[in-house]
């Protein structure tokens, strides 16, 4: 089931562009991943970082498991690589906004990521230093 799940796609009589479809896939993988994400959170092994990705924080359940480390590592990469395709594409669709200014709505990504996870998360302060929630 869980197969069949991560290989659906998006119809293919919905015409969209190329760039759309990546980023409506990106939304997908992201809900299929949000439970593992947020145990991660919750267990303190990823942290959200101010940019608006996520940051994986060594623990000894990481660094002792390697089948967990695997997943941990699999399913961080593939949220980051998610965000990235989004705060592209916001960038993308509101001329208003400069390309150089990519690194502002990373930083307001980072905010309302970091306002809905959940307790005990570990969130990447101003100075770069690290916070529980």
């Amino acid at each position: 089931m869980v197969a069949s799940l991560r290989a659906a796609s998006l119809p293919d009589s919905i015409a969209l562009t190329e760039g759309k479809r990546r980023v409506l896939q990106a939304f997908q993988r992201q809900r299929f991943n949000a439970d593992d994400i947020a145990d991660f959170k919750r267990s303190g092994v990823i942290g959200e970082k101010t940019d608006g990705f996520l940051e994986i924080i060594p623990s000894p359940q990481y660094e002792g498991d390697s089948a967990y480390r695997a997943l941990v590592d699999r399913v961080t990469l593939q949220e980051n690589e998610d965000r990235t395709l989004i705060m592209r594409r916001i960038v993308e669709m509101h001329p208003e906004i400069d390309p150089e200014d990519r690194i502002k709505v990373g930083e307001v990504y980072a905010r309302l990521k970091q306002e809905a996870s959940p307790s005990g998360t570990w969130i990447q302060q101003s100075d770069g230093s690290w916070k529980r929630k």
